[in-house]
């Protein structure tokens, strides 16, 4: 099964929530992807691509997915 999940954080550190995330996300299947979006958010995927278990690490750079509205990821995620 593929398992997307998106990361949080503000644009500069991941937030430690994704943790456990991972960590269910793993009892589900080994297809992992982890979608960072927002502006100037390149730390935040070296960020992502050093945990463990992570099959791809989606980067989504534009000034509006700055604030991470859910209208913006919506329209991101449905053209993935």
């Amino acid at each position: 099964m593929s398992i997307l999940i998106i990361a949080e954080h503000d644009n500069r550190i991941l937030s430690a929530s994704i943790l456990p995330v991972v960590t269910a996300a793993k009892q589900l299947g080994d297809d992992i992807s982890v979608l960072v979006a927002g502006k100037g958010c390149n730390n935040v995927a070296e960020q992502v691509s050093s945990l463990n278990n992570i099959s791809r690490v989606l980067v989504a750079e534009a000034e509006y997915y700055q604030h991470q509205l859910a209208e913006e990821l919506a329209l991101l995620i449905v053209d993935q």
